[in-house]
């Protein structure tokens, strides 16, 4: 960490409002080593940050996850700085950055929609697109935001044929390169395909007690295949 980001991180400091819990999400993956090394400076550079162990056993990334709906699979640096702050700032106090149509659009989306953000600390327009959508999910319990450094995950950045950053995923059917607005991003949460989702949401919609909401979206999709054509 260089001495300008070391200033930068102090700077929360006089940001938070009171002391605040973030979680390090670890498992048998070596790069949970550097996310230990990165929380334990980053509660020493900020004290009023507080860090909570989790292991998982799920096979999930290792990520430092802000508040239930957002996972930093990373340790930040560079241009990632600065939203990565912004995000600790808005688990504390809130953010008011999204429209209010666009928070009510999403409120009630079931399940969450995964919404993934592949990153670099030398990306020059990564920082814009991610302090555009890191309101989502702390505003609204309809979006969960996984953002992936690619420096550190470049096999999971090989995976998903990340090419160039930021790419923005909304439940691996729809993607965008480069700029995307909210209302893009809030129209292609409404219009995904439940029957595309992957097991981990679906897992979680049953057992929050959404099976209602699921047979909804699927006879929802049906019916529209059936206006538009599909015979399947």
């Amino acid at each position: 960490m260089t001495p300008s980001e070391e200033a930068l991180i102090r700077s929360l400091s006089s940001g938070l409002s009171q002391e605040t819990i973030v979680r390090m999400r670890l498992n048998d993956d070596p790069r949970s080593t550097r996310i230990i090394e990165f929380c334990k400076h980053l509660t020493h550079l900020v004290p009023k940050l507080k860090i909570q162990r989790e292991d998982d056993s799920t096979g999930e990334l290792p990520a430092i996850s802000i508040g239930p709906r957002i996972d930093y699979c990373g340790v930040p640096s560079g241009n990632e700085i600065a939203p990565f702050l912004k995000a600790l700032t808005a688990l504390d106090r809130g953010t008011d950055s999204i429209p209010m149509d666009i928070g009510q659009r999403l409120q009630n989306i079931r399940p969450a929609s995964k919404v993934t953000i592949f990153i670099a600390p030398s990306c020059r327009f990564c920082p814009e697109v991610l302090q555009r959508i890191i309101p989502l999910p702390i505003e609204t319990e309809g979006v969960r935001l996984t953002i992936i450094d690619t420096t550190l995950f470049n096999d999971v950045a090989e995976i998903n044929n990340v090419r160039s950053v930021p790419p923005v995923m909304v439940d691996g059917q729809y993607r965008w390169t480069g700029g995307v607005r909210l209302s893009e991003v809030c129209t292609a949460i409404e219009n995904r395909d439940p029957s595309k989702l992957d097991q981990s949401a679906l897992q979680r919609l049953i057992t929050e007690g959404g099976a209602y909401d699921l047979a909804r979206m699927m006879f929802t999709g049906w019916i529209t295949s059936q206006i538009e054509g599909d015979p399947d």
